[in-house]
Order: structure tokens, then sequence, then C-alpha cells
């Protein structure tokens, strides 16, 4: 019985293991059994070394023991290492890798090294750029030649983003990957981006359906029920693509390594009626379940992943306003969760604002904000921010909220609003209920505007101008995403302010000129400046949970990663193409945030978290596409008897 045991171990156990640890793993499996049994268990090397070989062969080719630089045993060979594009080389196999892993003849003769691969594909990318720019090509054809190498060689892949992130990341993320999202059903290839779908249909199956991804260890798990990507509603299934995107964002952001993702879209169905009639839509047809039947779903998901992967962070993507909000309520204080939407969102948020204070001299506690929006992502950058100026400047938390004026559907939440849920009910201004934005800002005065509303063009010139007439300097933030629902655009902020604003925007504008010759800077206030690392902080420290304080941590590091003179010309956000140093500091301040407010323990990874150059410590943990050598798993090395 013990013998059947053992062959019935299921081959994920054996991914990324090489077949001496296979064998150790059976031999403790066989120890604990005879513990258990109070003997009679036996096994012979001979027996173990055959089952470990051929648990080995059974999954898709896996690497032992990696560490940056060093060799690495790899179990496929031929043909089927080629067909593997987190291993795959291409043309860069040297001729004795060639010779041992049995590529001899299914490669052309010429060798590439890794620079000269870049440079030939940087090339054609180029090329599907400047056709772009001329009206000739779309963005989707970037990110077609884009994901046709990520199929291929995800090392070169990576490199490229890494190497191009300004460029390459609205992309692969937003505000491309919206029309991605959009064409989902008729972009998707099987088994290209390693993701899984669970569906209304696998209720009581999840369970075992996890032990169908072919990975045994897993960091980070991005999971959409694609009820409301970007500014685009609810697009069901679809929304798989919004996953796949992030998952990008944080290998090339964090270095995250890319076997140790799942990006996974969870089909409840769709209340987009057009999409469930489509006939090629591939995710469940039918509305979405209402109440604690789609709670129950998802937290069987959650359960499941738990089970196997008990130390992954599970972040929650695009979910709904209300779906976001209940989930993060529910989970955050006993599960190791993360929404980006809302706390990302906010913590970058928050950088802006601490630049703004910095670039402006005015006080956390004199600033007035006018928020158009009150979904997920708006009340947590509110949240946030009032807990932070709670924290810096001694006074109430309910206090900062008074500077705060939120706008919903029905205009300002004002005084003797009615039928408020309880996180609206938190921002009721002392001012008239259902103000228009426009008497909102006469009324509120406001030093920051910002916008989550996804209304393209809602903040008018005349709204503009008006916020422009009380401060020197405000704050234009349309954050909503993609470019189409931004609130406004840089020249639209650029001319009714007269060139005196700062500007930060969801979606990505360039910097543009203003009337007394200087120049107003586009600053993108991208979530990738602080969910890599949080994600990784909260990782390497071996965190199990993700608190407010990390958030606020991640927001103060980022803002300081921009010098006073930088600052003081407009500029809230450091470059993005440095995105991975950006990161270091980001997960260094997450860490030891997580370690002093005891939902830590340090990781156990030999991370001195009091070190002067904590930064630099960090980054041997991050992944680096780059080649190593690669060994036949099938060697072993000769003891001497």
């Amino acid at each position: 019985q013990a013998r059947r045991h053992v062959r019935a171990v299921s081959t994920a156990q054996f991914v990324n293991t090489s077949m001496m640890d296979a064998e150790a793993m059976m031999r403790n499996m066989l120890k604990e059994m005879e513990d258990q049994s109070g003997g009679g268990v036996e096994m012979d090397r001979t027996e173990m070394k055959d089952k470990a070989v051929h648990m080995a062969s059974m999954a898709p080719a896996r690497v032992s023991g990696y560490k940056r630089g060093r060799p690495l045993r790899v179990f496929s060979k031929g043909s089927t290492l080629l067909q593997d594009a987190l291993y795959n080389k291409g043309v860069a196999f040297s001729p004795s890798e060639r010779e041992r892993l049995g590529l001899r003849g299914l490669l052309p003769p010429r060798f590439y090294d890794l620079k000269q691969q870049y440079d030939l594909f940087i090339s054609q990318y180029q090329e599907v750029t400047e056709q772009v720019e001329q009206g000739h090509a779309s963005p989707l054809d970037q990110w077609k030649l884009l994901q046709g190498l990520k199929h291929l060689n995800r090392v070169l892949y990576y490199l490229a983003l890494m190497e191009n992130f300004q460029s390459m990341a609205p992309i692969v993320y937003t505000p491309t990957i919206g029309d991605i999202c959009l064409n989902w059903s008729k972009l998707w290839v099987a088994g290209r981006h390693k993701e899984m779908y669970f569906s209304m249909k696998d209720k009581g199956e999840m369970a075992a359906m996890v032990y169908n991804y072919p990975v045994a260890e897993v960091d980070l798990i991005v999971v959409t029920d694609g009820s409301r990507v970007l500014g685009l509603g609810d697009l069901g299934v679809n929304g798989a693509g919004i996953c796949i995107g992030k998952m990008d964002l944080y290998i090339a952001g964090a270095g995250f390594y890319p076997s140790r993702i799942i990006p996974v879209a969870l089909d409840l169905g769709t209340d987009n009626a057009k999409l469930r009639e489509d006939p090629l839509y591939l995710g469940s047809p039918e509305p979405k379940p209402k109440g604690e039947e789609y709670f129950a779903y998802v937290d069987e998901f959650i359960k499941a992943m738990r089970r196997r992967y008990p130390h992954a962070l599970i972040h929650f993507e695009d979910f709904e306003t209300e779906r976001a909000r209940e989930l993060l309520r529910r989970y955050r204080h006993n599960s190791f969760v993360f929404n980006d939407d809302i706390q990302g969102t906010a913590a970058v948020t928050l950088s802006a604002f601490l630049g703004y204070v910095r670039a402006t001299g005015v006080e956390l506690r004199d600033l007035r904000i006018l928020c158009a929006g009150a979904g997920s992502s708006a009340l947590g950058i509110l949240e946030l921010t009032a807990q932070y100026i709670a924290k810096e400047t001694g006074m109430s938390e309910e206090e900062a909220r008074k500077k705060f004026y939120v706008l919903d559907s029905k205009g300002l939440i004002g005084t003797g609003r009615k039928g408020l849920n309880v996180d609206k009910a938190m921002f009721v201004a002392d001012a008239p209920d259902q103000l228009d934005l426009l008497e909102a800002a006469k009324f509120s005065k406001p030093h920051i505007l910002f916008g989550c509303s996804t209304i393209g063009g809602l903040f008018t010139d005349d709204v503009l101008t008006e916020v422009a007439s009380h401060h020197d300097n405000p704050l234009i933030m349309p954050l909503s995403n993609p470019t189409s629902k931004a609130e406004c655009t840089i020249e639209a902020a650029v001319r009714c302010t007269e060139g005196r604003a700062i500007f930060a925007s969801g979606s990505p504008f360039a910097d543009t000129a203003t009337p007394a010759g200087g120049v107003m800077y586009g600053n993108q206030c991208n979530n990738a400046f602080v969910f890599p690392g949080i994600a990784m902080g909260a990782t390497l420290s071996g965190a199990t949970r993700v608190n407010d304080e990390m958030l606020m941590a991640a927001a103060k590091r980022l803002s300081e990663c921009v010098s006073d003179s930088e600052v003081a010309m407009g500029k809230l956000f450091p470059r993005v193409e440095n995105i991975r140093g950006v990161t270091e500091h980001v997960t260094a301040a997450c860490a030891i945030s997580a370690i002093e407010t005891g939902v830590a323990t340090g990781g156990g990874r030999g991370i001195d978290w009091t070190a002067d150059d904590l930064a630099a410590q960090v980054r041997p943990f991050m992944w680096e596409p780059d080649y190593v050598t690669y060994i036949d798993s099938t060697w072993q090395p000769q003891h001497e008897m």
C-alpha cells in the first residue's frame, strides 16, 4: 500500500526539482510512512532512481536549483526543449549544449549570442513601430510581435521589455491591453501564456484542478473575474489579458521568476449582454451570480490555491468596485492578498501627493482634494491619504477627511445624502449635496483635482480654469484608463491653467510646452512603480499580510526617488525606464515595514534588513533575463568510493 501511495504521488510535486531532489523527497515520504506504520516500507535506490526519472520526464522542461549565473540542470532535450519558451535559446545554444542536449540537426548551424538576438529583434520591432507612426499599423501589431517572441523565448522577450520599458510597457499593459482584452477571444492561443481558467462549472473541483498546473512552487497568483477591466466594463473571461499583462510587469519590474506566477481568469459569467450573445466569446455565456453565491465561488478558489500554494500572494485585479472592496474586507486581515486597483493605486497616488507637497510647500494638514469618482480606486486613495496625513501630523483621520470632497454619479456627496454604503458614508462633505463638478470646484477650492470616473473629458475647460483660479500650481490628475477614458488631456491642462498646473495621469501623455516657454511634464501615475516592489518586499520578507503601513512605506520611498530639483520642475515620479532600480527601493521599504509591524519574520533568506545597502542585498533575488549554461539532468557527479 505504501508503494502504491508513492507511485500515486502527483507529478506536480516534482516540477522544478532535480532527480536527486526527487529521490530525497521519496526517501522522506517513505520515512514518514515507516514512522506511522511501524516499519516495513522499503524501496531500493534503483527503484527510487527509476521512479524519480519517470516523474521528472513527465513534466515540461524544468530546472533544478536556479541561482543567478549558475548552470541549470534541465530535464528535457531535443525538440521538447526547443518548444519550452522559458528555456529555449534558439540559435544561442552553444555547440557543447547542442551536443549534450540532443539539439544537433534541429537548429541552423549559425550561433548568435543574446546581444545579437536582441539587436535583431529590436530592428524588427522598430520596423513595426515606424509603420504604427505612419498609420500603416496599430499598437495591436506591436503586441502581436512581442507575444510571438514571448511564445518562443521568454529570456529574450523580458530582456527586450526591460531594456525598453518606457515604450513597451504601454504595449503589453495599459493602454493597449484594453484593446487586447476586448478582442481576447479572437487573440487567444492555447498554452501561450500559461494561464489558468476556473468557472462555475468547476464548483467542488477547484482543489483538484489546481494540481493540473505544472509548477510546484509559485510566489504570485494574479486573478480577475473580468467584471471591471480598466474603464471598459465587464469583459468576463476576456479579462485574462489584463492578468497576463500584469504578470509581465511583475517579471520585468521586480524580477519574479517567470514560471512562479500564475495568471488566472475566474470565469463567473458576465453581465455584458453583448458578450453573452457573441458566438466567439470563450467564457460562460450567463450572468454573474449575486450575493453570497458569487463569494462562495471566489472562496473555493482561494482555498484551493492556498492548499497547494500556501505562501503565494494572491493579487486581485480588475474586480468590480463593490466586489473588490468586499473581497479585500473579507481576506486582507486573514490571508496573503493584495488588490492593486485599490491598494496599489492608493500608494502610487499618495506618492504623487507627497511630491506635490514638496513642490509647492502646501502643508499636509491643509491639503484640499476634489475627487471625481467614488469607486474602489478613488476611495482607496482617499482612505490611505487620510491615514498618512493622520500619521504624519497627529490629526485624526476624520479631521483629514473633512478637506476631501467626493463626487459619485449623483454629484458631490454632501450633507443630507441618504442610502450611502459604509465606504461612501465616510466621505460626506460639509457642503450642499449633489453639486456638479464645476460647483464643487468653486465650493472646495481644491489644491488637487483627481478623477477615477472613467468619463473621458469630464474635466472641462471651465472646471480646469476654476481649479487654477484658486492656486498657483494645482495638481491635475486624470487617472482613468485607457486614454479614451481620461478626464482631460495634458493639452487641456496647459491651456486652461496657463501652464501653471502640475500634471499626472493614469495613461501616458507626452511632455508639453507651456505658454511661458517651460514644460508641463506628463507624469504617469503608473502602478508599476509600486506593485512590483510591494509584492517582492512582502515575498522576500516572509510576510503573511499586506497592510496599510507597507503601502504608506512604498509611497514615501517612491517619492524619495525623485530629487528636490526634479520635484521643483514638476516631476513627480522617477524615470520609468529605471523600473528595477525603483523596485529595489520600494521592495526594501515594504519589507522593513512588514517586519516592523509584525506581519513578516524576515524571510530567512540571509538578507540583513538593517543594512545601509539594503537595495543591493535585494538585487540578487531578482531574476535577470540572461542565458546560463544547461546541464543534462541525467548527468550525475562521480563520488569517490
